[in-house]
């Protein structure tokens, strides 16, 4: 079971008041209890924000989505028992690799602001350059390493059109990234048309 969640490469890793509830072995308004009776003490640590899930019963409840402070400070508030004790073990363990995830993705996401930068400047110089040609390399490059659009990815992250598609892709997604960028860019250089490094890349 997933404990802990990242939407994007900005924010802050984290987990849900149901997960805690499921983990901890108690019900999810026995959680919800504790965190309005406490919440004075977890905003310290940031605004608690919270989405808008359906209950077993069918009707629509708040789902708080705390940080790793916040959870931490939390199931302090819990009677340690041994579920508590285990799955707060967990919950640290799942958040500590969630930070190594994200300073991966921030090495990358370096590396490709580089190599962006060079994509761009390809395009421009590109002798079939025209009005579509930064969005359909954009987006053909997206298709190439995620599979999908960019336009998919965005509504695959719940994202808005101004988060770059480079934000939304994972540490993997960001090596293959390189890797594909790199290539178009000899492309590119070479002077082959669109659909020429289409059908290089898309193999």
């Amino acid at each position: 079971m997933q404990l802990v969640y990242l939407e994007n490469g900005k924010e802050a890793p984290y987990t849900l008041s149901s997960i805690v509830a499921e983990c901890a072995e108690v019900q999810h308004h026995t959680v919800t209890r504790l965190i309005r009776k406490h919440k004075s003490s977890l905003n310290k640590f940031g605004k608690v924000g919270f989405k808008i899930q359906a209950s077993e019963s069918g009707q629509k409840e708040k789902d708080y989505k705390l940080n790793e402070s916040q959870a931490t400070l939390l199931i302090t508030f819990m009677r340690n028992t041994p579920k508590v004790i285990e799955f707060k073990e967990a919950l640290v363990k799942e958040f500590y690799q969630m930070r190594e995830q994200i300073k991966h993705f921030e090495v990358q996401r370096e590396i490709e602001k580089v190599i962006h930068k060079e994509l761009n400047e390809a395009i421009k110089n590109w002798e079939h350059m025209n009005a579509f040609s930064y969005s359909n390399i954009g987006d053909l490059l997206c298709r190439s390493v995620t599979g999908i659009s960019t336009t998919k990815l965005r509504e695959r992250e719940s994202a808005s059109k101004s988060i770059p598609a480079l934000d939304l892709m994972d540490g993997d997604e960001l090596t293959k990234y390189r890797e594909q960028a790199t290539r178009i860019i000899m492309y590119l250089n070479q002077g082959l048309t669109y659909q020429e490094i289409k059908n290089q890349v898309m193999k």
